[in-house]
């Protein structure tokens, strides 16, 4: 995926976010319940996420702390930009 997808993924992400929220603010109407239940999906899906890519890259120090906070926010397509940089560093042991 091309730089500038992934920059517009990141934004098109952000601005989600940002509607999810604001619908918490002042409700949309009649898509009122299905926004909250749209934010709801979005932070346990993130959150998994970040949990993921935090297990999986966690050897690397505070550098993958800061890159799953990303990945919270942005989901996969911060996991995209950042992926040659965790190349070289993959967990020996399993997870659990």
């Amino acid at each position: 995926m091309s730089p500038q997808m992934l920059t517009g993924g990141k934004i098109a992400t952000l601005g989600l976010w940002i509607i999810l929220f604001l619908n918490l603010i002042s409700p949309m109407g009649g898509l009122a319940g299905l926004l909250k239940i749209g934010l709801v999906l979005l932070i346990l899906t993130h959150a998994f996420e970040a949990m993921v890519f935090y297990n999986k890259h966690k050897d690397a120090g505070d550098q993958a702390k800061a890159d799953a906070g990303q990945v919270f926010i942005f989901g996969f397509f911060h996991t995209l930009s950042v992926k040659n940089k965790y190349a070289g560093i993959e967990r020996s042991e399993p997870i659990g």
